[in-house]
């Protein structure tokens, strides 16, 4: 459980502990609200069967897609689960672990009290999802739920309550998720949420200037084809001459966005004006996939186009990364969760809690981003600032430190990223580098070898990360004076270095990293080398020597079978290192055959190393995996690997004879490899018979250190892993 909530799910207990019957738990969106359900069932069984009364879970949804999501969510996590299909499969009792079902199917007669006609302590709860919306207490649905059953416990989820917003003085006139589901039972905002990683910080871009007066000017031509007072917006804005611009705008923003952050895999969604205009852009976009003029791929998500079926693939397709924009009007903008989906491209005017339920689709974490993109056409600055300030004074009005372990601040204002705060990255950025020498690569690279805290890497890395990110959004933003000084920053080549370090220190410490081929690999990038000019011939051939060094060393390295062998990372390290020294700088022929005498060593330790491995493998009859676990035991106890078997004979013999019997088993079922607890134990009880057989003993934590190693290494060769 993430900590908001098991305190959520504590407090929920509480509440009930209390006899109090409904309330809200206020999370922000995509801090995993379906979980929190989740963790309420499993804690709240518990709680109730300790007072003999048998709960049954309802998970209320206004939208099919929805109950579909929530379902698939609660199967992955174990539960069972009943997908109401139908009004009458309400009145019917159900053994699953909880019912999913769409609001819109509970009638005036549902009853889900006890009808079973046996004297049952039963208790119904509700978990309401998405609180601010459909659940209207003067329409006939949220009565028809209450009346279902009046002693039900309701729980509401939301992550944008309702609240009184005022618009020109007047407050709304629709009663509050507060008024409608009780009093708050615990809150997690978007600053905690965005601070622990669950969520990301929003930007938002503004259109270029040259673009809003290409626009304005459209307008202006074509409105002055209608007649005053006969204008209409819709119309206005879905004719080809306004949304054809509109739409090249996009497309080269998308394009340019993928490239700017070395992504091809992030999706878009246009949230067009209207419904006109989404049809009249996707109609246009199909015209530029005809004519050539773009390979990007798009859907149109509208309600009244295409079935529920067809919408749900298509939107699945885009989740998989198979389709790049989604073009939609009203839907999607709440509930639809993809990860990949960091540009929106706001084409209207959204406002109060739905503006904020539509900006966070682009919040979720995906991969490496810290941030999702808000292209706005809008401009939705005034309506976001009046949004915010009335959340801003809900939870002053409200809060409580019992609901939440913070203080009280401007919860919604943290969701976007203005200039200033990059530029303050920035600043504590060159103090942290200020204790490198970044302007010379060579000085770099050997303080960094030579800092002896991992965590000082770590803080070093991230510093030079968000470099590069700011970088990127500084390029996007056109914030020209924090590129400029951005760039003055080698940050890609600083950050290898780092990286590359890092990788290295965790393949020495860890044993069981399997990430030695990637590091070869990196190493052997192709590389730019510049010479000094001594002559031509006798420069050209240094550097061919260089490179064919450069090869066999990379090849026996790589051919290496145990790259987990503490003087394979020395000789890996020591590799790098030289390719390193003929990257920086302009070298000489002397620079060069020196560095090709250092290649020349490596190589001969290296294959000397190679022999040692293949007398050992030739031992167990070429397996590499007791070649490699005898290897892996013997310097664990000795701190030095075995040039031979004869340095532990008789752990040798044992393994010898138990491989034998191993093999035997394996060959007959070779499922049993899969089950890592049942082969491990027929591991141990060949390795005992082996010793018996040899009168000989092993000891105890050796034995367990032998089977737990050829365990893994067996398992590896299953999955076809080297």
């Amino acid at each position: 459980m993430r900590y908001p909530q098991f305190f959520a799910t504590r407090a929920v207990a509480d509440k009930i502990n209390e006899g109090v019957k409904k309330g809200v738990i206020w999370h922000t969106q995509g801090s995993g609200k379906t979980a929190l359900a989740f963790f309420n069932i499993r804690y709240l069984r518990y709680l109730f069967q300790k007072k003999n009364i048998i709960p049954r879970f309802y998970f209320v949804v206004d939208r099919l897609d929805l109950a579909t999501q929530a379902s698939k969510a609660f199967k992955e996590r174990g539960l069972k689960v009943k997908l109401i299909s139908n009004k009458r499969q309400l009145n019917k009792p159900f053994s699953e672990d909880i019912a999913v079902v769409n609001i819109q199917k509970v009638n005036e007669d549902t009853d889900l009290t006890n009808k079973s006609g046996y004297d049952l302590n039963t208790q119904n709860i509700y978990f309401i999802d998405e609180a601010h919306r459909s659940y209207n207490e003067k329409g006939s649905y949220l009565p028809n739920l209450y009346n279902a059953d009046k002693k039900s416990i309701k729980i509401a989820l939301t992550g944008t309550p309702l609240i009184n917003i005022d618009h020109k003085g007047k407050k709304t006139s629709r009663a509050t998720t507060k008024e409608i589901f009780g009093d708050y039972i615990h809150k997690y905002y978007y600053n905690q949420s965005i601070q622990d990683g669950y969520t990301l910080h929003l930007m938002r871009e503004e259109i270029e200037t040259s673009y809003k007066h290409k626009l304005k000017n459209i307008l202006d031509g074509l409105s002055g084809d209608v007649e005053k007072g006969s204008l209409n917006k819709r119309l206005l804005y879905s004719n080809p001459k306004f949304v054809s611009p509109m739409l090249d705008y996009i497309l080269d923003d998308f394009v340019k966005s993928r490239n700017i952050f070395g992504d091809q895999t992030i999706g878009g969604m246009i949230v067009a004006q209207s419904s006109e205009q989404a049809r009249e852009m996707y109609k246009e976009f199909q015209e530029r996939q005809w004519s050539g003029k773009t390979k990007l791929t798009a859907s149109l998500i509208l309600s009244d186009k295409d079935d529920k079926e067809i919408r749900g693939e298509e939107m699945e397709d885009f989740k998989k990364g198979k389709t790049d924009l989604l073009i939609v009007y009203n839907m999607l903008l709440t509930g639809f969760n993809a990860p990949r989906l960091k540009k929106l491209y706001l084409g209207r005017m959204i406002k109060a809690h739905n503006l904020l339920q539509a900006l966070t689709r682009v919040n979720r974490p995906y991969k490496d981003f810290r941030m999702g993109y808000i292209v706005d056409f809008a401009n939705i600055s005034k309506e976001f600032d009046k949004t915010n300030h009335a959340y801003f004074e809900e939870l002053n009005s409200e809060y409580n430190s019992d609901l939440t372990d913070e203080k009280a601040e401007n919860i919604y204002g943290s969701l976007f990223v203005p200039a200033h705060e990059i530029e303050d990255s920035l600043n504590q950025a060159t103090i942290i580098l200020s204790q490198y020498d970044t302007d010379n690569l060579e000085n770099f690279s050997q303080q960094v070898s030579e800092t002896p805290e991992k965590k000082d890497l770590l803080e070093l890395k991230n510093t030079l990360e968000k470099l590069k990110e700011y970088y990127n959004i500084s390029r996007l933003m056109s914030y020209t004076d924090l590129t400029e000084k951005i760039k003055a920053v080698e940050v890609p080549k600083l950050l290898k270095i780092v990286s590359d370090r890092l990788m290295t220190l965790n393949l020495i410490s860890n044993a069981k990293d399997d990430s030695s081929g990637q590091l070869l690999k990196m190493a052997m990038n192709k590389m730019d080398f510049s010479f000094k000019k001594v002559g031509e011939v006798e420069l050209q051939l240094a550097a061919n020597d260089f490179i064919e060094k450069q090869r066999q060393a990379a090849s026996a390295l790589g051919h290496n079978w145990d790259q987990k062998d503490p003087e394979w990372i020395s000789l890996y390290e020591e590799f790098t290192r030289v390719l390193e020294k003929q990257h920086i700088g302009e070298m000489t022929t002397a620079d060069t055959k020196l560095n090709t005498t250092a290649l020349d060593r490596i190589i001969k330790r290296i294959n000397n190393l190679n022999a040692k491995n293949r007398r050992l493998a030739t031992a167990f009859n070429g397996d590499k995996k007791f070649a490699r676990t005898y290897k892996y035991v013997i310097y664990k106890k000795k701190g030095i690997a075995p040039s031979s078997v004869a340095e532990e004979p008789v752990l040798y013999k044992v393994m010898k004879k138990s491989k034998d019997k191993i093999d035997n088993e394996v060959s007959k079922n070779q499922n049993m490899v899969v089950n890592k607890a049942y082969f491990n134990n027929e591991a141990i009880q060949s390795i005992r018979q082996s010793s018996r057989e040899e009168n000989t003993k092993i000891p105890v934590p050796e034995v367990k250190e032998v089977s737990s190693l050829l365990t893994e290494e067996y398992d590896k060769e299953y999955q076809g892993v080297d």
